[in-house]
């Protein structure tokens, strides 16, 4: 077998870095990585080479060359060519990035009869944001108190406590957040960190170094994350609201040298979300008549009964709570009170109606919100086992509505 053929049959390599800097390359990657055009490769091959060889610059290699193997039409994770005598790619930039996506994924919040704790989600949406925007990795628990009080007041379950000291001490059990000098503070019996210690002491708390440093070079990455957190504890019609209050902003440009370079992790990592029911909203729609459930709007084109537009299926217990796409656990609204819906300004009550919190306010709300406060639904199933479960119902309002103490 000659030698071209010989190289061609050897050990087959995959692209698998996508960093810009790869400190695992050998020493003498950079005199290997010529040889391409020495074996009688193809011309394909040899092109390739070159491409790779005028990507690689002394003495960090960085993200231009995967600009380059787009523009041949490659993928991550796509097999090139066998001859690893001549394409050195490494895999210990992807391990990390692939290690760090699946701790961010893995990140255990606590969970009790169905109640939402966004607490460990909010505060790393809000490092992230830290990171994106320049800030110094670590912040006193003081700080965090503090935004991550605002945080939870505006997104999380009504509380009359918020406890910004229980995901502060207890993520740096999910191995993304370090806390300095961990040995001076005072635990509970439970192993809960001492609030009064925390301050006394001024602790410090942020994201690991290698991540925050990973994060802060691929805003790419940085923002998949911070989607992927949002995606799983959220429902979409809150995603932008969350993202700026913690400090992300997925259209706007971070000043970073590598801004512009998109990472696919879907190329290399398979994230398994609970997948929708594609029926769950038709079926809602048609049980409510396709008109929203509070305002009756049902603007359609040439009368069309199957052109529905601005009309939603919205689920009462969210399915990111583990909500089913079952009907009875369905309201179809419109596009606003969707968002309002799921904001907390409204509930429905067993009833079946109307409860505006008192905290609504501003231009248009007596119209469009408040004037709805203690009229029943403008339409209700005909199908009694279609219409909003009491359960579902209760789960809004304990987890969601702003105000559940107004209602005695």
């Amino acid at each position: 077998m000659g030698a071209a053929n010989a190289l061609r049959h050897s050990e087959r390599w995959t692209v698998e870095c996508v960093r810009p800097c790869v400190p695992a390359f050998p020493a003498d990657a950079w005199e290997r990585r010529g040889k391409a055009g020495q074996h009688g490769l193809s011309g394909c091959a040899r092109n390739l080479a070159y491409t790779l060889r005028m990507a690689f610059p002394r003495p960090q290699c960085t993200l231009q060359w995967y600009r380059n193997l787009q523009l041949l039409g490659l993928r991550l994770g796509q097999p090139l060519y066998r001859g690893a005598d001549w394409l050195l790619v490494s895999t210990a930039m992807n391990q990390k990035l692939n290690d760090l996506w699946n701790r961010f994924q893995a990140l255990r919040v606590w969970s009790n009869y169905g109640q939402r704790a966004p607490h460990k989600p909010l505060l790393a949406l809000w490092a992230i944001g830290r990171c994106l925007n320049g800030h110094p990795r670590m912040a006193s628990y003081e700080l965090v108190e503090v935004e991550l009080t605002k945080l939870l007041r505006r997104f999380g379950p009504f509380r009359t406590t918020t406890h910004a000291e229980h995901p502060f001490w207890r993520m740096k059990n999910d191995a993304m957040w370090e806390i300095d000098r961990p040995f001076l503070v005072n635990t509970t019996s439970s192993g809960d960190a001492l609030v009064s210690s925390l301050r006394e002491h001024d602790i410090q708390g942020g994201l690991l170094e290698q991540d925050y440093n990973v994060l802060r070079e691929n805003h790419s990455l940085a923002l998949q994350v911070a989607g992927s957190l949002v995606d799983a504890h959220f429902p979409g019609t809150r995603h932008d609201e969350i993202l700026r209050a913690t400090g992300i902003y997925p259209d706007s440009s971070y000043q970073g040298a590598f801004q512009e370079i998109p990472v696919h992790l879907d190329d290399f990592v398979q994230f398994r979300r609970r997948k929708r029911d594609p029926a769950f909203r038709w079926k809602v729609l048609d049980a409510y008549e396709r008109r929203c459930a509070v305002c009756a709007l049902a603007i359609r084109v040439d009368d069309d009964p199957d052109s529905v537009f601005a009309l939603d299926a919205a689920h009462i217990r969210w399915h990111e709570a583990h909500g089913p796409a079952s009907v009875e656990n369905g309201l179809a609204l419109c596009a606003l009170h969707h968002r309002l819906f799921d904001a907390g300004t409204f509930t429905v009550l067993p009833d079946f109606g109307v409860f505006v919190a008192k905290m609504a306010s501003g231009p248009g709300c007596d119209e469009w919100l408040a004037r709805f406060h203690g009229q029943p639904l403008c339409v209700v199933p005909s199908d009694k086992h279609d219409r909003p479960a009491p359960r579902f119902l209760s789960w809004h309002l304990r987890e969601v509505f702003r105000s559940p103490d107004e209602i005695g």
